[in-house]
């Protein structure tokens, strides 16, 4: 499985995609905005995170994929 950026994989990233750092960047937050959304869904008491819990969650996500 290629990858690019800071990790980035899918259908559009083969042999030869070169992308720019502020492409990656982008990539990145995109990324970061879906999941925040995704565990916001499933956080049953979010008054229980602050930022370095949140912080926390998505460095999990990010790394495990």
């Amino acid at each position: 499985m290629w990858t690019i950026g800071y990790g980035s994989t899918g259908p559009d990233i083969k042999e030869g995609v070169k992308w720019t750092k502020e492409t990656a960047e982008i990539r990145l937050n995109q990324y970061f905005e879906n999941m925040l959304a995704v565990i916001q869904k499933l956080i049953l008491y979010p008054e229980l995170l602050n930022e370095n819990k949140m912080c926390a969650i998505l460095s999990l996500v990010y790394n495990i994929g």
